[in-house]
């Protein structure tokens, strides 16, 4: 939305948020007449190494998706909201699911059979292009969010997820920048590989300063002109 004159690095990176939005409609015709799922939050869709069966696609909440070692370690490698679909580069590959998908909260999926799924890819020539996108853009956004996690500091990565936020969701109101899709601490955490207690902290000492407000469950960028020196002079 161009809420911010943003550094060119985060600039970049704004198309290709860990949080994924896109129009359901781009994927109506290949789950048309699919049934439809409902899942309470915290309830796991599929499990990382569990055998393919079905792809789904999001009609309403949010689904995290992460990948975990036998030792138990966990990192959450995108967060999926309306119109995105799950397991689509397993059936590509005929493999089991590379990651682990739970919900954030309620949420309603439609699935289909991955058999199906990929024959109705093979027969247009059009879905065939629009997946050779979506598996581009998946490689970009991990990629990405690869780099932040490597070479930022855990205060610069959640002031830098800050501005994405509000970048792609930000709208103008008397109150400030409001990020218009709430989000927990947690939430961050999870995307952004810091601890939520080094979330809060941040985000407590940004509304100690004036930065930052929350109110009804959104946040509110009120100085962004603040928000974004701090993150210039900590590069």
């Amino acid at each position: 939305m161009n809420i911010f004159e943003l550094p060119s690095d985060l600039h970049n990176s704004i198309k290709n948020s860990p949080w994924y939005f896109t129009d359901s409609e781009d994927w109506s015709e290949v789950f048309k007449d699919a049934p439809e799922q409902s899942f309470k939050k915290n309830q796991i869709v599929f499990c990382q190494e569990e055998t393919l069966s079905f792809v789904y696609l999001v009609k309403e909440g949010r689904v995290r998706t992460s990948i975990s070692d036998d030792k138990g370690q966990e990192k959450t490698v995108l967060i999926y909201s309306e119109g995105t679909i799950i397991g689509g580069e397993s059936a590509v590959i005929r493999s089991p699911y590379l990651v682990t998908a739970i919900t954030n909260n309620d949420c309603r999926l439609a699935r289909i059979p991955y058999e199906r799924f990929i024959q109705k890819i093979e027969e247009s020539h059009r879905l065939s292009i629009k997946m050779s996108h979506y598996l581009a853009e998946m490689f970009m956004r991990v990629t990405y969010q690869l780099k932040e996690i490597s070479f930022l500091n855990s205060d610069e990565r959640v002031i830098a997820h800050l501005l994405k936020l509000a970048d792609r969701f930000g709208r103008q109101t008397e109150g400030g920048v409001k990020i218009s899709i709430p989000f927990t601490h947690q939430e961050m955490a999870d995307l952004i590989a810091v601890s939520r207690v080094s979330v809060s902290r941040i985000m407590s000492m940004l509304s100690k300063e004036g930065i930052l407000e929350r109110k009804n469950g959104f946040f509110y960028i009120k100085d962004k002109e603040a928000l974004l020196k701090i993150y210039m002079s900590s590069e």
